[in-house]
């Protein structure tokens, strides 16, 4: 298995690196333009049956010069290669719902590995170049404030920054760290109120907001500090 888990692996990476693709780390970057690389997480699914696994893609948009800032105003080295923005490559598919690539030792796989990177090459990669700028990236997390890894609180006020919108940006701190002081149950009706409310209880809330303050808060002012 760990044999043909690792032909699989080889070839995905032969193909991506035809789209000039480089493996670092755990990911595949793509150099888009100065400030902007491409990235691509493949996300290996262990299957029930023996001898066959799935791979889910994920893709992102690093803009380097706001991880390099990001990970500055919170002394964290690791954030530079953090993707800005992030999205699974099955949701810009006109399907837009979950999708794994399954491969199985039985079968011949090279249709498999077509199919996944003509999904890459026709969805992934435009999605990529779209939001290689600072303002295609300020719109998209602005419209679609859900970024998997909740970075926006981030690097949305950092991107304001760099345009020059130091007001907005020191507004947009403001509102997470007012929005996180104040515990907001789901708006899911009566019916299930109780369910969330024992999923997530004010004391987890509470616990949450406070760790995610202590952070926050120092950036904050970090934000408000910066003068370019």
């Amino acid at each position: 298995m760990r044999d043909f888990s690792k032909a699989i692996s080889s070839s995905v990476e032969r193909e991506l690196k035809k789209h000039s693709f480089e493996k670092k780390n755990e990911f595949f970057n793509w150099e888009i333009n100065d400030e902007t690389r491409g990235l691509i997480a493949l996300d290996r699914i262990p299957y029930k049956q023996k001898n066959a696994f799935g791979i889910a893609v994920g893709v992102g948009v690093i803009n380097i010069i706001v991880q390099n800032i990001v990970s500055e105003f919170l002394g964290q080295e690791n954030l530079k290669d953090l993707a800005t923005i992030s999205n699974g490559l099955s949701y810009l598919m006109p399907e837009h719902r979950w999708k794994e690539w399954a491969f199985r030792q039985s079968d011949a796989n090279d249709s498999v590995i077509i199919d996944m990177m003509s999904a890459i090459t026709k969805y992934g990669i435009p999605w990529m170049k779209r939001l290689s700028n600072m303002e295609a990236q300020i719109q998209e997390l602005e419209s679609k404030p859900w970024a998997i890894n909740g970075s926006e609180r981030f690097d949305l006020p950092v991107l304001y920054l760099l345009k020059g919108n130091k007001d907005r940006a020191v507004e947009f701190t403001r509102n997470v760290i007012d929005t996180t002081n104040q515990y907001q149950p789901p708006n899911v009706g009566k019916i299930f109120a109780p369910v969330f409310e024992v999923i997530t209880p004010p004391s987890n809330h509470s616990k949450f907001a406070g760790k995610l303050l202590e952070v926050y808060e120092p950036f904050a002012k970090k934000v408000a500090e910066y003068r370019g």
